[in-house]
């Protein structure tokens, strides 16, 4: 399944991966030649630097330096999503059904595949970020720690976790508090382990910013993102509203985004008696409210789901197995809905919520993955083989998970078909350009629920210079007049809307 949705994505975060790539094949820590690509970027004197955690670029090394000669442009790109993200999602998979296990889950196979299948661990295998293999790898060591097995392992796991994303910083203690409390004398196993990846990232951050505890955030090109960053990282107390926003909001809720996974937070309330489950639902709590502190950037910018909580997924999967068996039957309200919505994130644009993920299924259709690379910028034979894709691959799915019934399987392969013909019947009959206006209009609305939700002077003004490039008057005028919601005097808000002049610029002396 991964491998059909799969996509040849080149967004600002996949291209710091792809960059760090490229530089290290070629034997160098700088991104010079590829830096304009992105503005997730690093600057220091005078040279560019990946501006993220660096362990996913590091674990496709080996693979990059063989596909690199084989294989060039999407395809390349496509392969090592495919490595880096696709099969992450497989291998989590089967260590979220451990961990299941081990908690006592009596089908742990079911779990597993509520994670998978109804999750946004979904979406983002089909995406080179690090958050697929982030997910594994906690789930792997959340596995081990609870089955009282290979600690050291366990250790490793959680610290290459971090390495690949500094947030899961606060789950990899989380892991070797619980190694504390269930093996007190081994629990030195588990920092044993940890050793390893910390040295390793200790030196790539010594050689690229002077010192192991410098990140590529200290020193990050992006005005914006400088600006968070010297405000405490961006982190101050939790925000209620914000905390709501991600339990139950369209943006980046749960409920919208994957109701298994508020499904699993509810049912780790339900046996917070069992000290494991208690546990967990700690760590998962802890994760949103970190998320929730977040207040300039909490939104993770164009995203499906909040992926800044997805290391907790192997967490709140602890929770599926209780809810799931009480509700019996009824449990179908749950998974059907969130496989539909997880396919919905893994085949549509992201934009700033789930509305704006639909109104781009709708308007020109699903969009696999593999299609996109097969047919390139042909968007009718893009939806047309999507539409075959998808009406093919529920079906095959099912038939791997668990044989089913003709009439089980002509209904997933029709509701494939269906989800792909609106967006298909759009191309060939208004054209790839009616589609394209279409889809420019959804974009203006979005933007216009993104500026009226604004909360604070802060998110009123980052629009503005996110619209700013644009050149569109209509919506620059649009977020100033937000602006001046929150600060009657600003400036350039007075400026856009032409009730104040710039000043002008002295003449210099003679």
């Amino acid at each position: 399944m991964a491998a059909v949705l799969a996509s040849a994505a080149h967004g600002h975060n996949e291209n710091r991966t792809f960059d760090l790539l490229r530089a290290l094949g070629h034997g160098r820590l700088t991104i010079d030649p590829d830096a304009r690509n992105t503005v997730d970027k690093a600057l220091v004197d005078g040279h560019y630097y990946s501006g993220g955690a660096p362990g996913l670029a590091f674990f496709l090394l080996p693979a990059f330096v063989v596909l690199e000669r084989i294989f060039s442009g999407d395809v390349l790109v496509y392969l090592l999503t495919f490595l880096g993200a696709g099969v992450p999602l497989a291998l989590g998979a089967l260590g979220v059904r451990r961990a299941a296990a081990a908690a006592g889950a009596e089908r742990p196979e079911l779990v597993a595949l509520a994670h998978a299948l109804g999750t946004i661990a979904l979406p983002f295998a089909t995406r080179l970020y690090a958050h697929s293999i982030v997910v594994c790898l906690v789930a792997w060591s959340l596995a081990l720690v609870l089955e009282r097995k290979r600690l050291p392992l366990a250790g490793l796991l959680a610290a290459a976790a971090v390495a690949c994303d500094y947030n899961v910083g606060l789950v990899a203690a989380a892991l070797l508090g619980l190694a504390v409390a269930r093996e007190r004398g081994k629990a030195a196993l588990f920092a044993t382990g940890a050793l390893g990846p910390a040295v390793l990232l200790g030196i790539y951050h010594t050689a690229c910013f002077g010192a192991p505890w410098r990140t590529p955030y200290d020193f990050h090109a992006d005005q914006q993102t400088r600006k968070i960053i010297e405000a405490s990282y961006g982190f101050t107390w939790p925000s209620p509203r914000i905390f709501l926003e991600l339990l139950v909001g369209t943006r980046r809720g749960l409920l919208f985004t994957q109701p298994v996974a508020l499904a699993g937070l509810v049912g780790l309330a339900l046996a917070a008696r069992d000290k494991t489950k208690a546990f967990a639902l700690g760590v998962a709590i802890v994760v949103l409210l970190s998320n929730a502190a977040r207040t300039r950037d909490w939104h993770a910018g164009a995203s499906f789901g909040a992926r800044y909580t997805a290391a907790a997924l192997p967490f709140l999967a602890l929770g599926y197995a209780t809810v799931l068996e009480r509700l019996g039957r009824a449990s179908l309200a749950v998974l059907v809905p969130s496989v539909a919505v997880a396919l919905l994130g893994a085949t549509a644009d992201w934009g700033y919520d789930v509305i704006t993920s639909a109104d781009a299924a709708w308007i020109q259709g699903p969009r696999v993955g593999l299609a996109a690379v097969l047919c390139g910028n042909a968007p009718l034979a893009t939806a047309v083989v999507s539409l075959v894709a998808l009406g093919l691959l529920l079906p095959g799915v099912a038939l791997i998970l668990h044989r089913k019934d003709a009439s089980t399987l002509g209904a997933l392969a029709l509701a494939g078909v269906l989800a792909c013909l609106p967006g298909t019947l759009h191309l060939f009959f208004q054209g790839p350009d009616r589609v394209d206006e279409r889809i420019a209009l959804s974009r203006k609305a979005q933007f216009r629920r993104a500026v009226a939700a604004a909360a604070n002077l802060h998110e009123a003004q980052e629009f503005v210079a996110q619209v700013w490039p644009t050149g569109d008057m209509e919506l620059r005028r649009l977020a100033a007049k937000r602006v001046l919601d929150f600060d009657p005097e600003d400036e350039t808000a007075l400026e856009i809307l032409g009730e104040r002049k710039p000043p002008k610029t002295p003449k210099p002396p003679k």
